[in-house]
């Protein structure tokens, strides 16, 4: 191979002074492989730097979206969906903590890539140029990091657009909840707070009808064995309730209460789905008690969503055959 040096060349004009001088002092007296190699040198450095920019302008990028992803959360305390909106913020910050981890990774190989070419400046050889198909260089490296900077921001992209499309999702919800909050099929926190027993009953009732369900007991007494209200689904699944009001302040519902359901609600009543529910809390042993026995309590936030919110039943209770009788 030869090269006319008699020719009018013109070089782009890099910021690299340590490049350019040693492209200048090889060619004065290089022989023509050598030229080629100063040249070839000459590019490397200079692609693998820009490389290294647009690496560190990503890094940039999806470490202020991760900063702000960790700070993201519900916009409104009382809001029916802040879980789901807390939940997609820790996805999306644990995608982008994955992505800033490969580019501060890339950076830093791309920074090791481009302090080997500049130690090589000035001890140029043609024979650093012919490799065999199995060697490695630094501007091969480089080039793979490039590639992997486009599956970077696909992926960097990708987390973002589906965050987007989540919050929107769930800013539509929480729309429908507030103005259905708003209604007249919405019962308060304070309102259920200020019922007698007789008529946290019949609430319970009403909200029950309110999702669909036939109710063919509205009220408890003094022969209820453990069965205020009882009321059928769409899918004919009996849903007992025990509906215990409780003034503010006052003591928790006992485990009584849960071994009184547990005894009647199923062998008695039939039940295929048993609620406990209340303005008040439950118990640490009552709650034990439930658990190990499958029966539902409802009170607190969740009745909240269930009254409040116009969440039903199912779905805020996470009954396992609601998804069926949906489908």
């Amino acid at each position: 191979m030869h090269i006319n040096w008699n020719s009018r060349v013109t070089l782009p004009v890099y910021e690299e002074p340590w490049l350019t001088q040693s492209v200048s002092a090889t060619v004065r007296e290089a022989t023509d492989d050598d030229a080629l190699a100063a040249f070839l040198h000459f590019y490397e450095g200079a692609l693998v730097r820009l490389i290294l920019e647009k690496l560190q302008k990503f890094h940039r990028l999806a470490e202020e979206e991760h900063k702000r992803a960790t700070k993201l959360g519900p916009r409104r305390p009382d809001s029916p969906v802040w879980a789901q909106f807390r939940h997609i913020a820790r996805e999306l910050a644990e995608s982008l903590h994955a992505v800033c981890s490969w580019a501060q990774e890339a950076v830093a190989s791309a920074e090791e890539i481009l302090d080997g070419v500049r130690e090589e400046a000035g001890a140029i050889a043609a024979s650093r140029f012919r490799r065999t198909p199995e060697s490695d260089c630094g501007l091969e490296r480089a080039i793979r990091l490039e590639s992997e900077l486009e599956e970077a921001r696909l992926r960097f992209a990708a987390a973002m657009q589906e965050h987007a499309q989540q919050v929107h999702e769930l800013a539509l919800r929480e729309e429908e909840f507030r103005t259905f909050r708003a209604s007249a099929g919405s019962i308060s926190v304070a309102q259920l707070h200020a019922m007698t027993p007789y008529e946290f009953e019949h609430a319970t009732a009403v909200l029950a009808r309110r999702d669909g369900y036939e109710v063919v007991r509205g009220k408890g007494g003094s022969h209820d064995l453990g069965a205020d209200v009882i009321a059928l689904t769409s899918d004919a699944r009996k849903i007992v309730f025990q509906c215990k009001h409780r003034q503010p302040g006052s003591r928790a519902v006992g485990s009584r209460v849960i071994q009184t359901l547990n005894g009647t609600a199923r062998p008695v009543h039939n039940a295929d789905i048993v609620v406990a529910v209340t303005n008040g809390s439950f118990s640490k042993p009552a709650s034990s008690l439930a658990a190990e026995q499958g029966i539902y309590l409802m009170y607190g936030d969740q009745l909240e969503r269930w009254a409040t919110w116009g969440i039903p039943l199912l779905e805020v209770l996470g009954d396992p055959g609601e998804a069926g009788a949906e489908a």
